[in-house]
């Protein structure tokens, strides 16, 4: 019975893996796969629902569902890997790797590092959770 336990845990933080390897690519390098084609520009919105989530004077809710839809795999992989942490602990994760994100878009200059993003990205993790 533990034996069975530790293998579905090691496939469960394998697919997390694999998750992770996916998203860091569908975000960060927007599924290119040349730098060449990745956006050469640094930009930071601290405003939510402003910037990349306003298309022609309107919120488009595509980007934000797209957002929270990416990120409820992270929360479910978290609780099934981490079940003994509180509910705080795991958002903090999940908010942390967003965070990470798009820092990273920010310092790499490949894209705009957006607060709506964080937002649904963390909406996505909390529920997933």
């Amino acid at each position: 019975m533990e034996k069975s336990k530790d293998n579905q845990k090691r496939i469960t933080a394998f697919l997390l893996a694999v998750y992770l390897f996916a998203l860091t690519w569908i975000i960060v390098f927007k599924m290119q796969f040349s730098f060449q084609g990745l956006p050469d520009f640094r930009e930071i919105n601290l405003i939510p629902f402003a910037g990349s989530a306003n298309v022609n004077n309107q919120i488009d809710f595509n980007e934000i569902i797209y957002n929270v839809l990416a990120f409820i795999p992270f929360g479910i992989y978290i609780s099934m890997l981490k079940s003994n942490w509180s509910f705080l602990k795991r958002i903090t994760v999940i908010a942390g790797v967003s965070l990470l994100f798009e820092g990273l878009q920010f310092i790499f200059a490949i894209g705009a590092s957006d607060i709506t993003d964080f937002m649904g990205n963390t909406l996505g993790g909390i529920i997933g959770v």
